[in-house]
């Protein structure tokens, strides 16, 4: 199919977008959620491989409250706190206990979630608070203070947090308090906290002083 170099109307009345590499999701005003894209593990969520080169609607998804992507997977996080993982498992980023694909949207086994955030190859709900945490995690860039695999939600050592962002190496989190913590790799300096030494725990980001 041709590339297009302008903008061109995909839908209307769209509440929210999603990326990820090679699909994308939206959100309708309606409650509506319709995904497109690259579907080669799944991560359409419409029990199917096959590429979707339209808007589909995702019946199991009506009424979600926010969707999220990863390169190949995709989250969704309901009104109820209630979340829905699908697509690509081969790091155990949708929380299922397993490394298989799921080709349509599946419930995660934890409840009261109010913030999902996914990165790369993991993902992310935040309850009460608190941080947790599943997926790629060679870097220990879950933040749970180790670099074993985590195939389901797992609590973070990040204390209490309002924000989170999951890169694919490495992650951050605001606290409720204001302090900005980072964990993870380290080689280019990504924890901000003036080391290159990677941390399976979170630091906290050291600000350049203030200068009268």
């Amino acid at each position: 199919m041709a590339n297009h170099v302008l903008p061109a109307l995909v839908l209307n009345d769209v509440e929210d977008v999603a990326l990820g590499v090679r699909h994308t999701c939206a959100r309708l005003v309606e409650g509506t959620v319709a995904c497109w894209g690259e579907n080669g593990s799944g991560q359409i969520g419409n029990n199917s491989t096959n590429a979707v080169f339209a808007p589909l609607p995702i019946p199991t998804l009506a009424g979600a409250a926010a969707v999220r992507l990863g390169s190949d997977h995709s989250c969704a996080l309901f009104g109820d706190g209630s979340m829905k993982c699908w697509g690509e498992g081969e790091a155990g980023q949708l929380g299922l206990s397993t490394t298989a694909d799921a080709l349509a949207p599946q419930l995660v086994s934890l409840r009261g979630a109010g913030l999902l955030t996914v990165g790369p190859a993991s993902s992310s709900a935040v309850i009460d608070g608190e941080l947790w945490a599943w997926g790629a995690n060679a870097d220990a860039q879950l933040g749970i203070g180790h670099a074993e695999p985590v195939l389901v939600p797992t609590l973070t050592k990040a204390g209490l947090v309002k924000r989170v962002a999951l890169g694919g190496r490495h992650g951050c989190a605001i606290r409720t308090s204001g302090e900005l913590v980072c964990w993870g790799a380290n080689d280019a300096g990504q924890l901000g906290n003036g080391t290159t030494e990677p941390s399976a725990l979170p630091v906290p980001v050291a600000f350049p002083s203030e200068v009268p």
